[in-house]
């Protein structure tokens, strides 16, 4: 169930930007470059395993 909340949380935020006329990609690629600056590390490729 927490993988469809993700789901939705992500089109919602999809649906939000295209109404306002913004760039989706351009929100998440800001979002990925500020979650990451200070931290050296990246994004694992691959998902997470399912519990």
């Amino acid at each position: 169930m927490k993988r469809f909340q993700q789901t939705v949380d992500l089109l919602s935020v999809v649906q939000t930007r295209r109404q306002r006329g913004r760039l989706v990609m351009e929100f998440f690629q800001q979002v990925l470059s500020e979650n990451f600056a200070d931290n050296k590390s990246r994004p694992p490729l691959s998902p997470e395993p399912i519990p």
